[in-house]
């Protein structure tokens, strides 16, 4: 956030309405500066929220072995003993850091496609998942 630096030199003439325009522009910086915390707060809800639909996601559909698998993909630590609420807080950590978007959404296509081919009446028998 940028800061805001005023500096008055008491020795030049200034009429009021020079003082009264540059409140008024003070007053319309600092509102400015209010609305953009305000739209970083709202986006701050927002991926709190989307956290918790993920959570929700992977503790309905997602047994502890399947986290495990994901884990596995993301070259996350060993996961063997760790219980289902910690592999699906390391799987949100690390798809929610920017840093690993590519990884990410490559897992989620090829998870996908697993999906089709376990929903084909052909193509399931050779899907070994």
């Amino acid at each position: 956030m940028d800061n805001i630096t005023l500096i008055l030199d008491e020795n030049t003439n200034q009429t009021n309405e020079d003082v009264t325009q540059l409140e008024y522009w003070h007053i319309n910086a600092l509102l400015k500066d209010f609305e953009e915390i305000k739209i970083d707060k709202e986006k701050d809800s927002e991926v709190d929220d989307e956290i918790f639909v993920d959570m929700k996601h992977y503790d309905m559909n997602y047994n502890i072995k399947q986290l495990q698998v994901i884990c596995e993909y993301y070259g996350l630590q060993k996961t063997n003993k760790m219980k289902k609420q910690e592999l699906i807080d390391q799987i949100i950590l690390y798809e929610h850091n920017y840093e690993n978007i590519d990884l990410v959404m490559k897992r989620k296509e090829l998870w996908y496609y697993i999906g089709e081919l376990k929903n084909d009446k052909f193509m399931k028998k050779f899907v070994l998942w």
